[in-house]
């Protein structure tokens, strides 16, 4: 028998986040034959264990490096991260809902989050969104254990959490000012104890590495940030009033599936009395003071990232972009059954958790035959189809048979040089000044990968080109969509910078480049 003091959801609860994360772990290598680019870009930034990049901390990339090796680069290995980052953080839902509900309550509040669209098809785009969403749980549940108790080793927990969350993405800091706002408005005397502060030095320790990175390099994370809350701008006086609803419209869209399976409780046909199990678990093990705390520490922790973005949108008159709002709806049904009086046997509350687990498993559904016939309805194939796997053959055996080297380096268009990197045999790296001297590029020799007619494509051919002047032999690749339907074919440039032994001399060239 388990001890009650350990918060924890039935077993049978359990094993129903294990079959819906084991889903998303195995359907996607049957369903998505090409990774998505964010994926792209965690693996190849794990691989070169670099403390940050101008967007984020790498400890996101980090965690899917680890998982490959264990793994031996198995290609299941981003999805199998992906969901034990799911999991632990459905498991924090829960643990978190067990200090407001009785423990069937806190089963439907987890359920209702497995229809969260960053849990569910979202989350085969392993990236910082994913493991941003665990560490904000995680810090979120120990610091309500912190102003429950006041013992140092949750505030400690809060902190080293807190201190994590900040490599995976620097919006974790909305919920630092939410606890801080708690903090002084309702609890202002924890402050003479040690606890808060003992939470401040263990994220101000953790961070102090990539504080040191940013100050390096000209704060180019701060402003990353502001730029990407600040791409939306509505031009005129009215968007600084209109930005705020745009934002919270689009939030629409991620709120509205984990409502339905509450709306049973919402309007009930009849009134329902209120279980005795429900009475024992809420008024009679928890203290009226003790609920009040919980209460108010949920309502800020929920109502100030809100607030902050809105906030945000308001000055700014750009509002923020959707995914950023991942953050703000973990507690969103734990928070409405929290103020909710129901009765965990009754018909309303059954429907409710019925229809928790069968939304899950139509939306399952609905993604994964969205992905498979994508190309036949929109006519073309997209970057789930993307013949990732025959580009990195085909480029690797031409540089094999020109230089019989493996190759070192790629260059040009960002996605096609990171499938060649990710699938190819040789694992070459992607040639990025944060990452290797231009020197390095010149001795080793590379190859320049672009797509005609994109402009964005052709934009980084001339980034290229313009560092490192190539006129050689260009070389075309018309390669077939990962997908039975009748789509075009990708095609794709190649050209080979040689490395510096099999280099032509100037005198030497002829005066023009073959090509073909």
């Amino acid at each position: 028998m388990k001890p009650t003091a350990v918060p924890s959801l039935a077993d049978r609860d359990w094993s129903v986040l294990f079959l819906f994360c084991l889903f998303w772990t195995v359907a996607p290598i049957f369903v998505i034959p090409n990774y998505r680019p964010d994926v792209m870009e965690m693996i190849l930034v794990g691989q070169n264990w670099v403390l940050a990049t101008p967007k984020h901390g790498s400890l996101t990339c980090w965690i899917l490096e680890v998982v490959y090796t264990l793994t031996g680069r198995a290609a299941i290995a981003p999805y199998l991260t992906s969901q034990i980052c799911v999991f632990l953080s459905l498991a924090g839902v829960g643990v978190m809902s067990k200090r407001y509900l009785p423990p069937k309550g806190a089963a439907l509040a987890t359920f209702c989050m497995m229809s969260y669209y960053f849990f569910h098809f979202e989350s085969t785009l392993y990236n910082n969104n994913t493991t941003l969403g665990l560490f904000w749980i995680w810090t979120a549940y120990f610091g309500l254990r912190s102003v429950e108790t006041n013992q140092k080793r949750w505030w400690l927990l809060t902190g080293i959490a807190l201190g994590l969350g900040i490599y995976c993405k620097m919006t974790i800091v909305f919920l630092a000012f939410s606890i801080v706002f708690y903090l002084l408005i309702r609890s202002p005397r924890r402050w003479l104890s040690a606890g808060p502060w003992l939470t401040t030095a263990a994220a101000v320790i953790l961070y102090l590495p990539l504080l040191m990175w940013n100050i390096n390099h000209d704060f180019v994370q701060f402003t990353y940030a502001f730029n990407e809350g600040s791409a939306n701008e509505i031009p005129s006086l009215f968007g600084h009033f209109a930005a705020p609803f745009v934002f919270l419209a689009k939030q629409f869209l991620y709120v509205a599936p984990i409502t339905v399976p509450l709306i049973p409780l919402l309007f009930p046909r009849k009134k329902h009395a209120v279980s005795e199990t429900f009475k024992v678990s809420v008024n009679t093990e928890t203290p009226p003071e003790i609920r009040s705390v919980r209460l108010s520490y949920l309502h800020f922790i929920f109502l100030s990232p809100i607030g902050i973005e809105v906030i945000f949108a308001l000055i700014s008159a750009s509002p923020p972009g959707g995914a950023i709002g991942c953050i703000l709806w973990y507690f969103f049904p734990l928070l409405v059954l929290a103020h909710l009086k129901f009765d965990t046997e009754s018909r309303p509350f059954h429907t409710a958790g019925i229809i928790s687990l069968a939304e899950a498993g139509i939306i399952m559904i609905l993604f994964i035959l969205g992905v498979f016939l994508a190309p036949a309805i929109e006519g073309h194939a997209s970057r789930y189809h993307f013949p990732g796997k025959t580009l990195a053959e085909a480029v690797t055996r031409l540089w094999r048979e020109r230089f019989n080297t493996p190759v070192p380096f790629v260059i040009g268009d960002e996605w096609l040089t990171e499938n060649v990197s990710v699938y190819g045999t040789d694992r070459p790296r992607l040639w990025d000044p944060l990452w290797a001297a231009e020197d390095e590029f010149l001795q080793a020799g590379g190859v320049l990968l672009w797509e005609e007619g994109s402009p964005n494509s052709m934009k980084r051919k001339a980034e290229a080109e313009s560092r490192f002047p190539n006129d050689g032999e260009i070389i075309s690749l018309t390669l077939p969509q990962q997908t039975p339907f009748k789509v075009p074919a990708a095609r794709v440039n190649v050209r080979f910078y040689p490395p510096a032994e099999n280099q032509i001399p100037p005198e030497k060239r002829g005066e023009s480049s073959p090509s073909s």
